[in-house]
């Protein structure tokens, strides 16, 4: 395939509808990192598994391989300058916690620090890694959930084309 044809295949996957972008959290002290991803997806609902998409190059991937567990925090709109932010620059280079104002919390059941900031929080055991081109996908089953009482399912951001949107009009319900 010619690089053309590669870049017109990765521009129309741009068309592929909205997927929730979440902030992860892996590694313990010092060594937490936050990576943003735009590629999470539940797995199961019995058991509950979360899968996370995270390209081989970054550094929290090297995190997520020696780790055993992470955190799917789920940032709302006031988050996305944050959001943006955690995923332009390495871990490796800066604290983005410090950077950026998050505040780690301590999770219930798992090493990874969770984001107080952000209204839902994932906690995730890793039970598999899966390679898939560019990307591994690391999935976790979810083995406690923090959800503030103020939150409402639409108000989670979603990446859509190079953009953060909010969820829109609900056109069907089931």
């Amino acid at each position: 395939m010619t690089k053309e044809e590669v870049e017109n295949l990765r521009l129309g996957l741009r068309n592929m509808p909205a997927f929730p972008v979440c902030l992860i959290t892996v590694g313990k002290g010092k060594e937490a990192n936050i990576i943003t991803a735009a590629m999470v997806h539940v797995f199961s609902f019995e058991p509950p598994l979360i899968g996370i998409g995270i390209a081989l190059q970054r550094h929290s991937h090297g995190l997520l391989d020696k780790e055993e567990d992470f955190v799917v925090n789920v940032p709302g709109k006031d988050l996305v300058k944050e959001t943006l932010a955690c995923g332009t620059v390495s871990g490796k280079e800066v604290d983005k916690f410090g950077l950026y104002g998050l505040v780690k919390t301590e999770s219930c059941k798992v090493s990874a620090p969770s984001i107080s900031q952000c209204p839902v929080n994932f906690e995730c055991k890793k039970v598999q890694k899966v390679t898939t081109g560019d990307h591994d996908w690391f999935i976790g089953e979810v083995v406690a959930v923090m959800v503030d009482k103020k939150y409402k399912r639409g108000d989670g951001l979603l990446y859509w084309g190079g953009e953060f949107r909010l969820p829109g009009k609900i056109i069907k319900e089931r």
